[in-house]
C-alpha cells in the first residue's frame, strides 16, 4: 500500500514537472517572439512603413503584458517604440502618452527616453519642458560609463538648440563652441548651422562664413557630392552671401546647388522653390 502511494506521488510530481517545463518553454517562446516583433517593427520604421511598424509594436505589447503584467521594465522598450512611431507620424500627444508610459515601466531613468520626451516637447513648442528633459538626459549621460564624448555633445546640441529658440543666443553660442568638435558629424553639421546663424545676427560675418563653409564640407563628407542635404547647404550659404552683397560667390554656390538638384530623380518641391526664389 505504501509502495503504491509512493508511485502515485511520483507520477503526480513528474506530471507537474512536465507541465511546469511546458509552461516555461511557452513563456520563453512568447518572450522571444515579442522581442522579434520589436526588432521587425524598428526595421519597418526605418523604411517609413509606420502603420505596419505600429501594428507589430502593439502585438509585442499584448504578448509582454500577458507575460509580465501591467508594470514591468520589459514593457518599457515597447512603449518607447510606439512613442517613436507616433512622433514620426506627427501625432505628438500620443507620442508623449506612450513615452510617459515607458517612463513608468523602466526600472531606472533612460537617456534615450528623456531625449525623446524632450524632442516631443520641442516639437510642441514647449521649450521649458524640452529643456528640463534634455538636461535630465545630460545628467544621466555624464554619469553613464557607456556614454561617449560624442553622445554627450549630441545632447548638448539639443540644449543649445533650445537656447537658440528662446533667444538665449550667448548661451547657445557658448554651448555650441564648447561641444562642436567632439560631436558626431551629423551634430557638427547642426552645430555649425546654428553658429552661422548666431554669428550672422551678431554681425560677425567672417565667423559666419567659416561656419557656413564647415557646414558644406561636413555635409559633403557625410552624404557625398550629390545629395539633397548638400544642395540645401549650398542654397543656405548662397542666400547668406546674397544678403551680404557677395553676389559673385553667391551665384557660384547657387550653381553648385542647381547641379545637384538637377541630377536628383525627385528633388523636393520646397528645395526647388527655394532655388528659384534665391536665383531670382
Amino acid at each position: 500500500m505504501r509502495l503504491r502511494l509512493t508511485i502515485i506521488l511520483l507520477i503526480i510530481i513528474l506530471l507537474s514537472c512536465k507541465r511546469n517545463i511546458a509552461q516555461t518553454d511557452s513563456f520563453s517562446t512568447d518572450s522571444i517572439h515579442a522581442t522579434e516583433l520589436n526588432k521587425r517593427a524598428y526595421e519597418l520604421a526605418k523604411q517609413g512603413l509606420y502603420n505596419e511598424s505600429l501594428k507589430l509594436f502593439f502585438e509585442s505589447f499584448e504578448i509582454r503584458k500577458e507575460l509580465y503584467g501591467e508594470i514591468n521594465s520589459k514593457l518599457g522598450s515597447t512603449y518607447l517604440g510606439i512613442g517613436v512611431i507616433y512622433k514620426y507620424m506627427g501625432q505628438l500627444d500620443l507620442a508623449l502618452k506612450y513615452y510617459k508610459q515607458a517612463e513608468k515601466n523602466y526600472k531606472s531613468p533612460s537617456i534615450v527616453l528623456y531625449t525623446n520626451i524632450g524632442s516631443v516637447y520641442r516639437s510642441k513648442l514647449d521649450y521649458k519642458n524640452a529643456l528640463v528633459y534634455y538636461e535630465q538626459a545630460l545628467t544621466l549621460a555624464k554619469t553613464n560609463s557607456k556614454s561617449s564624448v560624442s553622445d554627450i555633445a549630441g545632447i548638448y546640441y539639443n540644449i543649445a538648440d533650445i537656447y537658440y529658440l528662446t533667444n538665449r543666443y550667448d548661451d547657445a553660442l557658448k554651448t555650441a563652441k564648447q561641444n562642436v568638435n567632439q560631436a558626431y558629424i551629423i551634430d557638427q553639421i547642426q552645430f555649425n548651422t546654428m553658429l552661422a546663424y548666431i554669428y550672422q545676427m551678431k554681425g560677425e560675418i567672417k565667423n559666419s562664413i567659416i561656419s557656413y563653409q564647415k557646414r558644406v564640407k561636413l555635409t559633403v563628407d557625410l552624404y557625398g557630392d550629390n545629395h539633397i542635404e548638400v544642395a540645401k547647404a549650398f542654397l543656405s550659404y548662397s542666400y547668406f552671401l546674397t544678403s551680404n552683397n557677395q553676389f559673385q560667390e553667391a551665384a557660384k554656390n547657387l550653381k553648385n546647388a542647381y547641379q545637384i538638384i538637377n541630377q536628383l530623380p525627385s528633388p523636393s518641391k520646397q528645395v526647388l522653390s527655394d532655388y528659384y526664389k534665391w536665383k531670382g
